[in-house]
């Protein structure tokens, strides 16, 4: 292996020109250098003396600096919304060691097929800030679609709406530390007037589009009764593929999603996260 150039810098500024032809790979929590190995990378930029560890919750908005790793925002976020959807989702992600390394900005970015994160951030309307080759504040679809986005540009920060939710997360594993097949993610009003689905979001991540929210599923259900699920066919509204892995089939995982769906809906419709 080549010798590998380290470079340091010491503001956003700096970090962002240094990543911005795209040859310099950056370096947050480590994890997904390791997993993708330093084949072809000859330069790496280390973010860990840039101002992007914080965490602001508050009001209707929450802000993640792109530094924070998971068991930050399992902590900072759960110490406000114990039952936030992003404590659930990321409390059960990996081990404990890596939920010590892995950063929202470089988890955002890898985007493995296994993601904790994608789906809880789908439904919250996440945006993240970039600064390089691209700047501003894009939506997080987009910035995962657009690969022009990716290439030459750092995530500063995850932005999002708070809103008030009972939230479910299902990860499709053999083991629990294993990495999930699939996803599943569900959020929606934490009370129900008088016993009504509201606000229901749902997102699906590890199918073969990687990630798909469940658009026609949830206004199907938004302004019903929870009754309504008993007469309710899902798998009119699953147009969700997924392609063989080592978890079993692509028949069966998505036999396998479904059924963690329904049960889900069940949940939500008692009331209970």
């Amino acid at each position: 292996m080549e010798q590998l150039n380290w470079y340091y810098p010491e503001n956003l500024n700096e970090a962002a020109r240094l990543v911005k032809d795209g040859d310099k790979a950056p370096h947050s929590g480590g994890t997904a250098l390791i997993r993708r190995g330093f084949r072809g990378i000859r330069s790496i930029v280390d973010l860990s003396r840039l101002p992007m560890n914080g965490i602001e919750v508050q009001g209707e908005k929450i802000e993640i600096g792109a530094m924070c790793s998971y068991s930050e925002i399992i902590h900072e976020t759960g110490a406000v919304f114990p039952g936030h959807v992003l404590v659930q989702s990321l409390k059960n992600s990996a081990s404990t060691p890596l939920r010590n390394r892995i950063t929202a900005g470089g988890s955002v970015a890898a985007f493995p097929a296994w993601s904790d994160l994608i789906g809880p951030l789908l439904l919250l309307n996440a945006k993240v800030e970039l600064m390089g080759r691209e700047n501003g504040i894009f939506s997080l679809p987009e910035y995962l679609l657009r690969r022009e986005l990716r290439a030459g540009s750092l995530i500063t920060r995850i932005l999002m709406k708070n809103y008030p939710h009972i939230g479910l997360h299902y990860r499709e594993t053999r083991t629990q530390v294993d990495y999930p097949a699939f996803t599943v993610t569900v959020i929606a009003a934490p009370a129900g007037r008088n016993g009504v689905f509201q606000n229901l979001r749902i997102a699906v991540v590890g199918n073969r589009e990687r990630f798909r929210r469940l658009t026609e599923l949830e206004t199907a259900l938004n302004g019903k009764l929870f009754s309504h699920l008993d007469n309710l066919n899902i798998d009119n509204y699953f147009p969700v593929e997924f392609p063989d892995r080592k978890h079993g089939s692509g028949e069966y995982l998505k036999h396998a999603a479904e059924v963690a769906l329904k049960d889900m809906l069940n949940l939500i419709a008692g009331g209970k996260s």
